[in-house]
């Protein structure tokens, strides 16, 4: 159950979904030092930490071929143009569990 599903299930109580956030804690913490990281949560509820440049508004890039997903920024005045700030760790995404092809999406990296 992701912290979305827990908060948004009528019948779930604050325990269940207090249950999936420290279980994200602790895979996150368990995984990756976070020196020099920032935790961040995604529009979908998600915990990652990432690199400490990352600020509101950034992408989440599944790009093909990478093992981990990518922090990017738009560029100003370019549709579907972006600019790569570092890698990210996000339980849950690692793996491909996210890539739904149905959402492949053509940019360039600047």
């Amino acid at each position: 159950m992701s912290l979305d599903e827990a908060l948004m299930d009528e019948n779930a109580t604050a325990w269940a979904a207090i249950s999936v956030l420290a279980d994200s804690f602790n895979k996150l913490f368990s995984y990756r030092s976070t020196i020099g990281r920032n935790i961040f949560v995604t529009q979908h509820g998600d915990l990652g930490i990432g690199v400490n440049k990352i600020q509101h508004g950034d992408s989440i890039l599944l790009i093909f071929g990478l093992s981990v997903p990518m922090v990017a920024r738009t560029v100003p005045g370019y549709e579907n143009r972006y600019c790569l700030i570092g890698s990210a760790y996000i339980p849950g995404v690692m793996h491909g569990e996210r890539w739904d092809i149905r959402e492949l999406t053509e940019f360039v990296i600047v």
